[in-house]
């Protein structure tokens, strides 16, 4: 499977990549009337979300989503949570890009992105957060299909009850000397020890908590 986009959450102003979650979905953007469309293998539910922890509470700051619109008048895309969406559209992605646009979504007429920022809305959630950030360079000595944990050198485990932090956990140094002895392994030998592997990676999050690495 192509690896997907992930989530962000912002903690402490640096920006960390969503690698799963253990308390159900975060945000589900067709309660609010949006209906995203996947674009690509790269993000197979067609919307990206941005959280930040804020003075020990989880937000919703902004949503992207690839969307099929009958007007395409932005006057008349629906409101997130009172606010108003910019709109980003593929063909004009595609062009700054200066690649053409693939047969199968020119079919589709175009897709536009409708881009929601400065959400601030507070998320009662209740569950962990896996978060990462710094990819390490090492990545090509370690098995890709690996669990993604181990590709990062900042590693944390948030929990929280009703959108509020209670715990916060740095689960870094111990990543670490997983993938300090992965890299001593070849590739094959990683392949071969996989399931032992990502079991050793899971012993270092909390044993309650069942993680969602799909979202």
């Amino acid at each position: 499977m192509t690896m997907q986009v992930t989530d962000s959450v912002l903690l402490r102003s640096q920006q960390y990549a969503l690698l799963g979650k253990s308390g159900g979905s975060l945000f589900d953007p067709e309660t609010y009337g949006i209906t995203p469309v996947s674009t690509n293998s790269t993000n197979w539910r067609g919307f990206s979300c941005q959280f930040a922890i804020q003075e020990g509470s989880l937000f919703l700051d902004s949503v992207s989503a690839n969307v099929i619109l009958e007007d395409p008048n932005p006057e008349n895309i629906p409101l997130l949570l009172g606010k108003s969406a910019e709109v980003s559209w593929l063909s004009d992605r595609f062009k700054a890009a200066g690649i053409p646009i693939p047969t199968y979504l020119a079919a589709v007429n175009d897709v536009p992105m409708v881009i929601y920022t400065d959400i601030g809305a507070f998320l009662p959630y209740t569950g962990a957060l896996l978060l990462a950030k710094d990819w390490e360079d090492s990545d090509y000595d370690l098995d890709r299909y690996q669990h993604r944990a181990c590709h990062y050198a900042d590693v944390r485990e948030i929990l929280l009850r009703e959108g509020r932090v209670i715990e916060e956990y740095d689960r870094s140094s111990a990543i670490a000397a997983i993938r300090e002895t992965m890299l001593t392994m070849s590739l094959g030998e990683q392949y071969n020890q996989r399931q032992q592997i990502r079991e050793q990676i899971g012993r270092c999050f909390l044993p309650d908590q069942e993680y969602d690495y799909r979202y």
